[in-house]
């Protein structure tokens, strides 16, 4: 299979990282298996992806960042910052279809 052109419209305009966010990737569980598919496809955009998650089984990735608070079963002592999400200021505002170009 040949490699996608360069990417067009919205997505050239985009920053071209990713980041696959789950509490394990890497083994051959169904979400594993998915976002390995996801990373391929965005990779085929021309997007750098990068694995993060609680748990990283199979070879590592020059980038993979684990986070032991993310897993199904976090070890004894580490528990996930509830707080994280929150600390941002978060704008959101509903866009009409008189908002796009």
């Amino acid at each position: 299979m040949e490699a996608a052109g360069p990417p067009a419209g919205i997505v050239r305009s985009m920053a071209r990282q990713a980041v696959v966010l789950s509490y394990r990737l890497g083994g051959t569980d169904g979400v594993s298996v998915e976002a390995h598919k996801w990373e391929w496809a965005l990779g085929e955009f021309g997007f750098r992806t990068r694995r993060v998650a609680g748990e990283l089984c199979g070879a590592p990735h020059p980038d993979d960042l684990a986070l032991p608070g993310l897993s199904i079963e976090p070890p004894a002592g580490v528990a996930a910052d509830t707080g994280a999400l929150t600390a941002a200021p978060i704008s959101w505002a509903p866009r009409t279809s008189a908002s796009f170009p």
